[in-house]
């Protein structure tokens, strides 16, 4: 017998239900997630969400480690933002994964929530091979007693946004790219950790940011105009993300923000970083003096694209 669910989820007597990753929650996923609550409300019923905690592609793709946009223990909050009601994580593994898209229909969707009406995204898969889809959930609709709304995708430019396009941009340090697909700044979440302090030693105190999830996805190594929030606080600064390789020689990726006109300690505080613009890649400096000169201009520079804004 397989889980399906490691949390409890309800019998539902009826609802409105849609799928998917929703990894990112992009512009095509908020016109999905949009109409779920749309037609939720206009007919009185629950807006279901069912999502995964996994990626899938970890499972589908055991050779390739998707990276993931949305950090998992926030996944269920960002999707609830956006109008549902009701978000429940499925068991993707791969005995999950072989799971004919028939037998899933019966077993989770028609078993445990009953929908009335299933709003599917033009890429919608579920089952074994991928076989379940929008024309799929249409042909059984009679039988099991729901309608299907197949939502049309959303393009940026001549492209139809998607997860894949969007980790692509982020890879290149092309944030605005990104959150023009995303409708708003691609953002890391985490605590605010102690690092080596360097970065005071020469004058510009940073905060580093431990991600609250290892497997999101880190924008392309270099420097970015970023925002800053925590608590109800929010300040702009300059982030740097890579190994650093003026002042350290340990090779290890990190996330170090320099805040404007902010000398306060922060350490444990959990904090959002919107990565709004990339100014330019990191170099390796000759001495740290020549860094300093760099920061000083990437200041400058992050001020004036803040004056534009």
């Amino acid at each position: 017998m397989l889980k399906w669910f490691d949390e409890s989820v309800p019998c539902l007597d009826a609802c409105v239900l849609t799928m998917g990753n929703f990894d990112g929650l992009h512009l095509g996923h908020r016109k999905v997630l949009s109409i779920l609550h749309e037609k939720a409300k206009e007919l009185g019923l629950p807006a279901v969400v069912l999502t995964y905690w996994e990626h899938p592609g970890h499972y589908v793709h055991l050779k390739h480690q998707v990276p993931i946009l949305t950090p998992r223990p926030l996944k269920k909050e960002l999707i609830r933002a956006c109008g549902s009601s009701q978000v429940y994580f499925i068991n993707f593994t791969t005995e999950t994964a072989h799971v004919t898209a028939l037998t899933f229909l019966k077993e989770v969707l028609i078993e445990h929530f009953h929908p009335r009406l299933i709003v599917a995204g033009y890429d919608s898969h579920f089952g074994y091979r991928r076989e379940g889809n929008a024309d799929f959930l249409s042909r059984y609709g009679v039988e099991f007693g729901y309608d299907t709304i197949r939502v049309e995708p959303v393009y940026q430019d001549t492209n139809i946004i998607s997860s894949t396009l969007i980790r692509d941009a982020l890879q290149q340090g092309d944030v605005r790219t990104a959150a023009a697909m995303l409708g708003e700044p691609y953002c890391l979440y985490g605590t605010v950790s102690h690092g080596k302090k360097l970065g005071r030693s020469i004058g510009f105190p940073t905060v580093n940011l431990n991600p609250i999830d290892n497997e999101q996805l880190i924008p392309a190594n270099g420097v970015y105009l970023s925002a800053v929030s925590f608590n109800q606080d929010h300040y702009f600064g300059l982030t740097n993300i890579g190994v650093s390789p003026t002042l350290k020689n340990n090779g290890q990726i990190e996330i170090e923000t320099f805040i404007l006109d902010f000398d306060r300690e922060m350490y444990g505080e959990n904090i959002r970083l919107e990565m709004l613009e990339f100014i330019r890649s990191e170099e390796h400096f000759p001495t740290v003096h020549a860094l300093k000169r760099a920061i000083e201009q990437d200041i400058r520079k992050g001020k004036e694209l803040l004056a534009g804004l």
